[in-house]
């Protein structure tokens, strides 16, 4: 099982794609002229579209299943979600999770996380929080 303080960094990483990025608008329906529009975008302070933050979310949190929430019954919650850095397409996605906090009951283990992304300049993008059950 996982140590208080553990820190892990996942072995998998995630390029990503325009067109990835494009259907995960289309389904989740953000048509948000930053995420969308190259014209709009180059106008804006970042020069060039941004990922969406909800995809980045995503991202993060599946690169952590294999070593982490693989082995878990339920994630139970999400929280303190931070948007630090931009991510554009093309960037290259790692994530790493340390373990902050595991209580021991009689049938399960609760433990919560901080899971940070990580960009391919070894710039945190994002972090955020998750409990997670384990039986």
């Amino acid at each position: 099982m996982f140590k208080l303080n553990q820190a892990i960094l996942h072995k998998r990483k995630k390029k990503i794609s325009s067109n990835e990025h494009k259907l995960f608008n289309l389904i989740t329906r953000n048509n948000h002229p930053l995420h969308s529009n190259n014209k709009f975008a180059k106008q804006s302070v970042f020069k060039k579209k941004v990922v969406n933050g909800t995809f980045v979310i995503s991202i993060i949190v599946g690169l952590s299943v294999e070593e982490f929430s693989k082995k878990c019954l339920v994630n139970l919650g999400y929280k303190n979600i931070k948007h630090l850095r931009p991510v554009f397409e093309g960037d290259i996605l790692k994530a790493k999770t340390v373990i902050k906090k595991i209580k021991k009951y009689s049938k399960k283990t609760i433990i919560s996380v901080i899971t940070y992304g990580i960009n391919q300049h070894n710039k945190i993008v994002l972090t955020l929080e998750r409990t997670a059950q384990f039986s």
